[in-house]
């Protein structure tokens, strides 16, 4: 019995023992880092975050060392994120894409030993003309755009521009293209402009007043032309002064049907008023499902002087006395094969018999898109007003 008994106790014993070392083992454990706590989220801006804008912010808290931030929530982005070296802040800049709506946005930050969170507010931007941005603005249908913010490349059909002493100012969004008797760019068109069928060209210009020794000298804004200029495809350009007022432009704006049964060219004379020395939008728009050609001045149709008369909108006919209607666009016989922005087409007319020699644009232009369709009423408002907020 004593032997027994006396293995008990050193089996007591020893369980004692383990017991001891286990909870040792725990304190050791519970001693070491721990999770991160967040105690208060700030930003650079304010309380809050508009949509479309960046701003950095302050996060504050413990355990915060080599901490990442990160969110789940769509269009946006968070970058320069950086820890202080006692772990008690980070730093960063959030990006709110212009799309986001209002709402509360959760970030995510996490270390080795674990992950907490952090809030801000973001508030949406209204709606302008039914869009966010120009940039929502018929996206599905946007061939080409040309921001001039810095280079004169399409950034949404990937071509790339070649610019001629072409100087960037502040523009209508960002930076503009500035012209001059010496500046231009050109560009190669792609095929999906070879086979347009109905189109628009929204660009905003800022225009000087022209010197009173040439006040009618063609200045070009934007051409696609077949080659050597024959016949431009689509032509853009201004005259100076038009007999409306001594502050407007005179517009020439169409284009050419080189597979038309009658082979006719479209160059209708628009009047832009109270267009000198200022930002205007200026959109001409082709719908080859109704023969119909608009042109707008900051969101509004206006009068084009054309073969029919002067219209709020032309029915372009295949001939100049005819009823049939012209159509959809057919390049194919004649397709492309020059682009210009702030100069003639080398050819064209005999006014540029070179690429750049003469009629340069002299004044400003930005955010110049081509479409694939003929926008509405309702798209060229979003547009005009988008851009006049800077979006």
């Amino acid at each position: 019995m004593k032997s027994i008994t006396g293995k008990l106790k050193l089996l007591a014993f020893v369980g004692a023992i383990l017991v001891a070392a286990i909870a040792i083992q725990s304190c050791k454990k519970s001693s070491g880092p721990s999770t991160p706590i967040v105690t208060n989220t700030t930003l650079a801006a304010g309380a809050t975050v508009t949509a479309g804008t960046s701003t950095g912010f302050t996060i504050t808290g413990t355990n915060l060392t080599n901490a990442t931030v990160t969110t789940s929530a769509t269009g946006i982005t968070i970058t320069n994120v950086t820890v202080n070296a006692g772990g008690t802040s980070i730093t960063g800049t959030v990006s709110v894409n212009a799309a986001v709506a209002s709402g509360t946005v959760t970030l995510t930050i996490t270390t080795a030993q674990g992950t907490t969170t952090a809030t801000f507010t973001v508030v949406g931007l209204p709606l302008l003309g039914g869009y966010l941005s120009s940039d929502s603005v018929a996206t599905a249908n946007l061939l080409a755009y040309w921001p001039f913010d810095g280079d004169v490349n399409d950034h949404a059909g990937g071509i790339s521009g070649t610019g001629v002493n072409v100087s960037y100012v502040p523009g209508i969004r960002g930076q503009a293209y500035q012209g001059s008797t010496t500046s231009y760019a050109s560009f190669t068109p792609s095929a999906a402009m070879a086979g347009l069928q109905s189109f628009s060209l929204s660009v905003w210009y800022w225009q000087v007043a022209q010197p009173v020794s040439t006040p009618n000298t063609p200045q070009g804004i934007f051409f696609l032309a077949d080659s050597g200029g024959a016949d431009p495809l689509i032509i853009l350009e201004n005259e100076a002064y038009s007999p409306v007022s001594g502050d407007s432009l005179r517009i020439h704006n169409g284009l050419v049907f080189p597979a038309a049964s009658n082979y006719n060219y479209f160059i209708l004379e628009g009047f832009d008023t109270a267009a000198i020395g200022k930002w205007v939008h200026f959109v001409m728009t082709y719908n080859g499902g109704t023969s119909t050609y608009v042109i707008y001045q900051d969101a509004v149709p206006t009068l084009d002087n054309s073969a029919y008369g002067l219209n709020l909108s032309t029915i372009l006919l295949q001939g100049p006395l005819g009823s049939t209607p012209q159509g959809n666009i057919n390049w194919s016989s004649k397709p492309p094969v020059e682009g210009t922005i702030g100069t003639w087409a080398p050819g064209v007319f005999g006014v540029s018999p070179t690429l750049g020699s003469n009629g340069n644009w002299a004044g400003k232009l930005d955010e110049l898109r081509l479409f694939n369709t003929a926008l509405t009423q309702q798209q060229v408002t979003g547009l005009y007003l988008n851009g006049l907020a800077g979006r």
